[in-house]
């Protein structure tokens, strides 16, 4: 029985030669992309998986405009007052890291685009 469907399948994609190309090209592009996508989502889902209490482990980015360049620069360092601001407005934090300031271009901290 299957090797009458593989014949009949072979048949099929030696006849029409242009449809059975573009069928399987289709086909190992969704693939490919499937598998991208899988590999992305893995990478993402993973990244501080290192971490005692990963699942608890957040990061705050700082969003700016490069007042020489006008290019959108996102940090992840924040300042100490941003910091200490967080932990009064969350008290369920229990621990955070200390801030500090990386960068020394100047920078204005306007809504980000």
């Amino acid at each position: 029985m299957w090797r009458n469907y593989l014949t009949v399948g072979f048949r099929s994609l030696t006849r029409n030669k242009t449809y059975a190309f573009i069928n399987i090209f289709g086909l190992a592009l969704g693939l490919a992309a499937c598998l991208m996508i899988l590999l992305y989502v893995r990478y993402e889902t993973s990244f501080d998986a290192w971490l005692p209490d990963a699942e608890r482990v957040y990061q705050v980015q700082t969003f700016g405009i490069d007042q020489e360049t006008g290019e959108r620069l996102d940090m992840q360092p924040v300042t100490r007052p941003v910091a200490e601001a967080l932990a009064k407005d969350f008290p369920q934090l229990s621990r955070r890291s200390p801030g500090s300031r990386v960068t020394t271009r100047s920078c204005s901290t306007r809504a980000a685009p």
